[in-house]
């Protein structure tokens, strides 16, 4: 599987370069504690964030730290987008390793194109969750939905179609997100 996030491809390594936060004290973004103090430190933090260019591939990074904030996110809300980024994944991995063996090319495309769905649907929860802009998030969606699809017609040459598990844990995962990123918004339900 590949990076769960490639739109920071683009960034490249070096996306640290353009973060807002490289002019700034590294402590504001690791408060010591959640209540006074630290939740005003906090809110520097996600001040800093929310202008900052570079909150996808930040994101992509951060995803399993345990402290600090991170694209504008603390980890009691990185924590939830992790364990759905995890299962989401995972249950990509066991739907691929039920693929016949990789000496027939149709089975070799499924499962490359099985890795590019779970790249590019993660890469658009971890969009959405950043607070990315529309025209980003349109982008994401729309490799995402053409990647899926693209899965499905080659899992149903196989004879396999589209799991509901990868389907539920997916709908999990972009719910999560969306939760994130507009958290007094109910949650929405993903179609799928």
């Amino acid at each position: 599987m590949g990076n769960p996030a490639p739109l920071s491809v683009r960034y490249g390594s070096d996306w640290r370069l353009s973060a807002l936060c490289r002019d700034q004290d590294p402590e504001l973004f690791f408060p010591i504690g959640t209540t006074g103090p630290a939740e005003r430190q906090a809110a520097q933090a996600r001040a800093v964030c929310a202008g900052c260019p570079v909150r996808v591939p930040c994101l992509t990074d951060s995803i399993g730290e345990a402290d600090g904030v991170w694209a504008g996110l603390d980890p009691t809300e990185r924590d939830p987008l992790a364990r759905a980024h995890s299962v989401y994944l995972a249950e990509v991995a066991r739907l691929d390793s039920t693929l016949p063996a990789a000496v027939d090319e149709r089975a070799r495309l499924a499962s490359r194109a099985l890795a590019a769905e779970g790249d590019t649907t993660a890469a658009l929860a971890l969009t959405i969750a950043a607070g990315a802009d529309r025209t980003e998030i349109e982008t994401a969606a729309q490799i995402a939905a053409a990647t899926s699809t693209e899965t499905a017609v080659l899992l149903g040459e196989l004879g396999v179609t589209h799991p509901t598990r990868l389907r539920q844990a997916a709908e999990r995962l972009l719910t999560t997100a969306i939760a994130i990123a507009f958290p007094a918004t109910p949650t929405l339900a993903v179609a799928s």
